[in-house]
């Protein structure tokens, strides 16, 4: 049983998902309340998307005074009122950044911006030359230029303040306790399984919600390098990000680190030998059913339904509906 709450930033487009998938199967062995709407994936209220308690207001968790250890969903980050939720005085915050063009890149095809602005995405980049400051799309609006920053709670209005964009990165680096790179990954996992003391199977995962090969159609030089400009800011946190897991990566042994890698890469096989790769998510059934044709799905292989492995392949919003029914369970056993 762990004593450590968590409070994951869970970031767009950045290999978010398995994070998430590591840290709900770990929540549930650990016997863990999770921070939950009453609905759906994302903490936000009717008023604002800014992250804040009183978001879980109607929720029976909240009302019955249930101590939360987890908080790994959508948001944009607020870390006083994050704290303010989660229990206990050992508290380990983290998150997870990608390349900006590739998550800028990724976001556009996932979500189909090319219907939403009724161009392609290589006009788009052109226009951000003469417009940079275009109004954010999507659901609620939640979606733009710099979206790891925007995620982090940085207002949209600040993006070409480099004052306030420096401050942001300063005051992540002070609050988080490790943020990953989602390129490079592996050695992120193993600060991750230090920080946690996660075992080589409970940090195995597999490529959640990633886009099957049919929907990643790639970019041109200069629609790349359009894109890089205009997510300068967004480049600041993720090259400073890289220069912190190098320094964390630099205090750990060498020989540790080794052996660590060759477990979690080992594990991770072994969990993906016992998982069967679908293209087109959409077309699977039950917990494991994806909501769009554009990204890949898992099932386990026949023969092997570990419950560890069915975890692994669950789909987000199916596993966090599972958990949202394990915690009314827990809040009727109060009764």
């Amino acid at each position: 049983m762990s004593n450590k709450s968590v409070g994951f930033l869970k970031t767009h487009k950045s290999a978010s998902s398995s994070v998430q998938n590591i840290l709900m199967r770990w929540g549930m062995k650990n016997g863990m309340n999770f921070v939950l709407p009453s609905s759906g994936n994302y903490l936000r209220s009717e008023t604002q998307l800014s992250y804040s308690r009183d978001m879980l207001a109607d929720t029976m968790w909240e009302k019955k005074g249930l101590e939360y250890g987890m908080f790994c969903l959508h948001t944009v980050w607020n870390t006083e009122e994050v704290r303010r939720t989660l229990s206990g005085p050992d508290m380990a915050l983290i998150s997870i950044v990608r390349d900006p063009v590739d998550v800028f890149e990724s976001m556009w095809h996932y979500y189909d911006f090319s219907q939403y602005f009724g161009k392609s995405l290589e006009d788009f980049a052109k226009q951000t030359v003469n417009n940079p400051d275009m109004k954010r799309c999507g659901f609620d609006n939640r979606f733009g230029r710099n979206q790891m920053l925007y995620d982090f709670g940085l207002d949209p209005e600040n993006m070409n303040d480099a004052n306030e964009v420096q401050d942001k990165i300063a005051t992540i680096e002070k609050e988080f306790d490790l943020i990953m790179v989602s390129e490079r990954f592996l050695e992120s996992k193993i600060l991750l399984t230090e920080l946690l003391g996660l075992s080589p199977s409970d940090a195995a995962c597999l490529k959640l919600n990633s886009r099957n090969s049919a929907s990643r159609p790639g970019l041109n030089t200069e629609t790349q390098e359009l894109l890089a400009i205009w997510l300068a800011a967004d480049y600041e946190l993720y090259n400073k990000a890289n220069s912190w897991l190098d320094a964390k990566l630099e205090k750990m042994d060498s020989d540790y680190r080794t052996e660590i890698s060759v477990k979690l890469e080992d594990a991770d096989k072994d969990l993906a030998k016992s998982c069967e790769l679908h293209q087109d998510g959409s077309m699977l059934s039950g917990d494991f059913g994806m909501w769009t044709s554009r990204v890949v799905g898992f099932t386990p292989t026949e023969g092997l339904e570990e419950e560890n492995t069915k975890l692994a392949c669950m789909g987000e919003l199916q596993f966090i509906d599972m958990l949202r029914s394990k915690q009314q369970e827990k809040c009727f056993a109060m009764n």
